[in-house]
C-alpha cells in the first residue's frame, strides 16, 4: 500500500499494484483523453480508492465553505495526489 497525506489534510491509501491494473489504467487513460468526463472520472477515482466511501471523502476534502467542491480545486488536488505516487512509487522501486 501507498499512504500519503496531501497539502489539504487528506489521508490516502492506494493499493500499489493498481497501476499495474488494466481496468483502472484504462479509466485513468480514458480521463486524461476527455478530462470533462466527470461520469468516467467518478468511476476511475472508485476505483482508484478502492470504494465509493473513500472517493467521496477525497472529493469532499476540496468541498468550500459554500458545500461546493470547484471543479479547479479537485483537479489540482489529483494531480497532487498522482505526482505524489509516482514519488512514492519510486522510492518503492529503490
Amino acid at each position: 500500500m501507498i499512504t500519503g497525506k496531501l497539502s489539504n489534510g487528506f489521508k490516502y491509501s492506494i493499493n500499489e499494484r493498481l497501476f499495474e491494473d488494466y481496468k483502472f489504467m484504462t479509466q485513468l487513460f480514458v480521463v486524461g483523453e476527455d478530462p470533462q468526463n466527470f461520469l468516467k472520472f467518478n468511476q476511475m477515482l472508485e476505483t482508484l480508492f478502492g470504494g465509493a466511501e473513500q472517493r467521496d471523502s477525497f472529493v469532499e476534502s476540496f468541498m468550500d465553505e459554500d458545500g461546493i467542491v470547484p471543479i479547479g480545486r479537485l483537479a489540482d488536488g489529483f494531480q497532487e495526489l498522482l505526482t505524489d505516487l509516482k514519488e512514492k512509487k519510486k522510492d518503492l522501486k529503490n
